[in-house]
């Protein structure tokens, strides 16, 4: 892994992204499930919704929206991944709520692969991305990354609030590189932390990370890699940044593991500077 993360303006998402407008609804869903005492009852777990709502989402016409809308008690929809189109808004009505399911098949990329912690399981997909996303997975959760933009260009992580087991935002690349990404006016709670890696092989640059608050995290700001996956990371901006209580607030590792100690001798590491602007 070589590294140069510098504060270089320039570095974030070149389109001009502004917030989300409500669109027209091409289709209007109604809640079937309720949430008695803040939690869904075991035969509640057992119909998602989550074949309704990514078929409304397949057959919506571009620019449109498909809402979820309460219906008297009933204000809950249960979910697995969904898998968003472009110019097609998922809406969820204030006094509605998307949970995603808790079943771990639901996700799996292999079969049996999510929720285990083994070399070669193929991991998780992601329930969904979007602008002002609340994540709340409990602290104890291991491999719950909150958000992560893999080998992606233009992205843009606005008005969160992350609570995680892993990763709260996490920088990744495979074959491909990733950036000009914007993260700004986020809150992150329990978890690792603003993050770049541990796959950096595909380079990542032009990142500027603004308005940051984290409280109670154990890593801040963490670069990461090892001799396997590592690649450039550089044009690499932070402002603004308020930590509490962050147990590492700046690391900087090749060994992909906290805490630990910088060794450029045997992985091969190098960085020219760290700029940072609080």
């Amino acid at each position: 892994m070589a590294l140069a993360a510098i504060p270089v303006l320039r570095a974030q998402d070149t389109r001009n992204v502004t917030e989300p407008r409500f669109p027209q609804a091409c289709v209007v869903l109604t809640a079937r499930l309720s949430a008695e005492k803040g939690a869904l009852s075991d035969a509640s777990e057992r119909t998602p919704d989550t074949a309704r709502i990514q078929d409304a989402i397949d057959h919506c016409e571009r620019g449109k929206a498909v809402e979820l809308k309460s219906s008297g008690p009933s204000n809950i929809f249960l979910a697995g991944p969904l898998q968003l189109k472009p110019r097609v808004t998922l809406l969820v009505d204030g006094g509605a709520a998307l949970c995603a399911s808790r079943n771990p098949r639901d996700y799996d990329l292999a079969p049996g692969g999510c929720g285990i912690v083994t070399t070669g399981a193929g991991g998780c997909k992601p329930m969904i991305t979007a602008w002002g996303v609340k994540i709340h997975t409990p602290k104890t959760a291991r491999n719950t990354d909150g958000i992560d933009p893999s080998s992606s260009t233009n992205v843009t992580i606005v008005y969160c609030d992350i609570a995680t087991g892993d990763d709260n935002v996490a920088i990744k690349t495979g074959l491909t590189p990733a950036a000009h990404m914007t993260i700004a006016h986020n809150h992150f709670y329990s978890g690792h932390g603003m993050s770049i890696g541990s796959g950096t092989s595909g380079g990542v640059s032009n990142i500027r990370v603004s308005d940051l608050t984290l409280d109670g995290t154990d890593n801040g700001i963490p670069i990461k890699s090892d001799r396997s996956r590592g690649g450039l990371v550089q044009d690499v901006s932070y402002e603004n940044v308020c930590m509490r209580d962050v147990t590492n607030p700046v690391t900087v590792t090749s060994r992909n593991s906290f805490p630990a100690p910088l060794n450029s001798a045997s992985y091969a590491v190098g960085f020219s500077s760290i700029g940072t602007s609080w």
